[in-house]
């Protein structure tokens, strides 16, 4: 389920979707504000990108997440180490088990670094989810749980 307030943002995600091979059933795409609605069912992935990078931003975020989240979901967040995003990130609580790493890409001609971090309640699905996506051992930063 993609969910964006801008149309456009969504029919781009669900097309880009469209081209990864072995895609099951197209994407839902929704809609909605998640800074005053919340979307409905339990999610074991919930992606956000750059999204937390104003602090009014926050709490509709968590509340989101708090709510659809499955028990044993993981949410994957990547920003371009924005400060907010770090308190953000902050904010998830002592019940998440954080594992974050950066890395140098290259967009627009130019260098930037993208912080992933992935969190979840059980650390091994942390821990799992972290490996899966390229965060080694010597780049994987723990939080405390």
């Amino acid at each position: 389920t993609f969910v964006d307030r801008q149309p456009d943002a969504l029919a781009f995600a669900a097309w880009n979707a469209a081209q990864q091979p072995g895609l099951g059933p197209p994407p839902r795409t929704c809609v909605l504000d998640w800074s005053r609605e919340t979307v409905d069912g339990a999610y074991d992935l919930v992606l956000a990108s750059d999204v937390s990078y104003h602090r009014s931003h926050h709490r509709p975020l968590l509340r989101q997440l708090h709510r659809s989240l499955d028990s044993g979901g993981v949410l994957v967040h990547t920003d371009p180490v924005r400060e907010l995003s770090g308190v953000f990130l902050s904010e998830l609580g002592r019940g998440a088990a954080r594992r974050h790493w950066t890395q140098t890409v290259v967009f627009g001609g130019a260098r930037v670094d993208v912080r992933s971090t992935v969190a979840a309640r059980a650390p091994a699905v942390a821990d799992d989810w972290s490996a899966r996506l390229g965060g080694s051992a010597s780049q994987t930063g723990r939080s405390p749980a």
